[in-house]
């Protein structure tokens, strides 16, 4: 979205489905201040008098003014679990690094909340994440066999 009010400066709103094209776009613009340039036809928008905007085209693109950084860190939004297939699919907020993923970080529980003696709980070893690209919301991890095994040995753990 953006502001239709007559003034010099306009913010616009990304979209979602913007945000995620730019950080899963290659070479990674708008990343930092570095990276983050802006080019323009000159229907991109006119004055008052309906004079158009001058463009600036791509071959010389203008460097943004002021950069702010994604401080916001992912969530995880849900999981399947298949363990005839031994499939663990994740969906998390925004995009995440597939390469960065490390399963050794992740525990399944019997429960929301642990409890030591009452709950079952296994940390994984390995697997082998994967997704469609390189940073994704929806995660992929193929479970090793030791993981799978172990984990099927729980009569509480990961059981409907």
């Amino acid at each position: 979205g953006f502001s239709t009010t007559n003034q010099a400066d306009i913010a616009i709103t990304l979209s979602a489905s913007d945000l995620l094209g730019l950080r899963s776009t290659s070479g990674a613009p708008a990343a930092n201040i570095n990276t983050t340039f802006v080019s323009f036809d000159a229907n991109l928008v006119t004055d008052m008098n309906g004079n158009h905007i001058v463009a600036i085209p791509s071959s010389a693109g203008q460097r943004v003014a002021v950069y702010t950084a994604d401080l916001v860190a992912p969530t995880l939004l849900s999981y399947d679990l298949d363990m005839s297939l031994g499939m663990l699919t994740l969906s998390f907020s925004e995009l995440v690094n597939v390469a960065a993923f490390n399963s050794s970080y992740l525990t399944l529980q019997s429960s929301a909340a642990y409890s030591s003696g009452t709950t079952a709980a296994y940390r994984l070893t390995g697997g082998q994440a994967w997704a469609s690209q390189g940073f994704a919301q929806t995660v992929g991890l193929n479970l090793s066999l030791a993981d799978l095994n172990a984990v099927k040995q729980f009569a509480t753990l990961a059981v409907s």
